[in-house]
């Protein structure tokens, strides 16, 4: 089973416990230390050794995850048990989603050639937020290769806007115009 899928699995799990508990902000909060104890390389370590005893993990994690609630400390020790901490990371990341989803939030990824200012960026959202009727979340990166312009996926959509692909595209056009005439 690809990890990708597995970690989907376990967050839409999370996800309908959390809904049907109106806890979406307390999972979010409790998967994120989950993930901090677990992403720990001296806990991370004793956690995947198979010559500890798992009574001995169970333990580690009671310690090391006070406050927890029984449920967010259980799936701990499935994760544990089951052989899946290299998924936590991505499972913490798809239950974000799915709790901004629920909320009417989603995230964009923006990318551009340099880095946008707080104007820029806030315009940005603005602009994605008309297009998609929902409030929109902008996580920005830079790539020099797309030379200007801008790159945004939004879900499965992707919004192509860069200078790159601009003269691709121009650069098709004079190729097939050029044997037209």
């Amino acid at each position: 089973m690809a990890t990708g899928a597995a970690a989907r699995r376990y967050a839409q799990a999370v996800f309908e416990i959390a809904a049907e508990r109106s806890e979406l902000d307390k999972w979010r909060e409790e998967l994120a230390e989950i993930a901090r104890v677990l992403g720990d390389q001296e806990v991370h370590a004793v956690l995947e050794s198979p010559r500890v005893p798992f009574v001995a993990k169970q333990e580690l994690l009671r310690r090391a995850l006070p406050g927890l609630s029984p449920l967010a400390l259980n799936l701990a020790y499935l994760l544990v048990r089951a052989g899946r901490l290299a998924i936590v990371g991505q499972m913490v990341e798809t239950y974000g989603q799915l709790a901004d989803a629920n909320k009417g939030i989603v995230h964009a990824d923006v990318v551009s050639a340099i880095v946008l200012s707080d104007e820029d960026r806030r315009y940005v959202s603005e602009w994605l937020q008309k297009m998609s009727g929902k409030k929109v979340v902008v996580e920005t990166r830079t790539d020099q290769n797309i030379i200007g312009g801008l790159v945004v996926r939004m879900g499965d959509r992707v919004i192509d806007a860069s200078v790159r692909t601009r003269l691709e595209r121009l650069k098709r056009n004079l190729m097939t115009a050029g044997g037209r005439a």
